[in-house]
């Protein structure tokens, strides 16, 4: 799929992204549509990301959500397969990742679980593998 990415200053078109300008900055709603589908939405404040961001898979079905802030990720990110079940869910503070990373098989079953502080592993390391009912296990020292 080839779709090119242009900037207008209308609020509506099926085939490309759209944002509204305002004194030559982003304000207000972007949205990226290709052949009628929409696949990103975000939400600009004097050209910087705010509020929540989701990406949408080809079938419509939510890729990902991710609350964002002065165009840092803030809050929780949920992640998904292109079925619609749980792929990854993290937590971010200030543009990095602190709190539970919990992945997922798309079994719905649990494929990694650990904590993360400042973008670094703390802890244990889970590692679940659906196929024979194992779990290994790794103790994460700043990262």
């Amino acid at each position: 799929m080839s779709c090119k990415k242009i900037k207008i200053k209308r609020l509506f078109d099926k085939s490309c992204i759209i944002y509204p300008v305002k004194f030559n900055k982003k304000n207000g709603n972007y949205t990226h549509h290709c052949k009628g589908v929409i696949f990103e939405i975000y939400n600009y404040i004097n050209n910087k990301r705010n509020g929540c961001h989701m990406s949408h898979y080809d079938n419509g079905f939510i890729e990902s959500k991710i609350y964002i802030i002065n165009n840092k990720m803030n809050g929780y990110h949920t992640g998904f397969f292109k079925n619609g079940t749980i792929r990854i869910l993290s937590q971010y503070y200030n543009g990095k990742q602190n709190g539970c990373y919990i992945t997922y098989h798309g079994n719905g079953i649990i494929h990694q679980n650990l904590y993360i502080i400042n973008g670094n592993a703390e802890g244990e390391l889970i590692d679940h593998d659906p196929n024979d009912d194992t779990e290994r296990k790794v103790y994460c020292i700043r990262g």
